[in-house]
């Protein structure tokens, strides 16, 4: 079996859409896809419009919760996917947002 750390970069690298679920008012989660990057230091980035639902809820509430799943059928041996949870952080300086895209 490979590393997990290897794997998990296999999965970013390989899905580039992920299911990210925020926290509402009055704890209501919400769920939606976003278009997502990895970094070296397995740092998980995503980009929206800050006007989205999701992206005023992370004003806040900056915790979060995601999904990437790579296609598999039900009769595949294993099911693949990487769920995680954390905090989001606003990318405001333009270098950090250059490295990010």
């Amino acid at each position: 079996m490979k590393d997990l750390r290897e794997l998990v970069v296999q999965y970013l690298e390989e899905q580039k859409l992920m299911q990210l679920c925020t926290v509402g008012q009055g704890g209501q989660p919400w769920a939606c896809n976003v278009w997502q990057a990895s970094d070296a230091d397995l740092n998980i980035y995503f980009f929206s419009a800050v006007n989205r639902r999701h992206s005023l809820e992370i004003e806040n509430d900056a915790r979060v919760a995601g999904a990437l799943a790579l296609p598999h059928k039900p009769s595949d041996k294993y099911a693949r996917g990487l769920q995680f949870e954390g905090i989001v952080k606003k990318l405001v300086d333009p270098e950090e947002v250059k490295a990010a895209h």
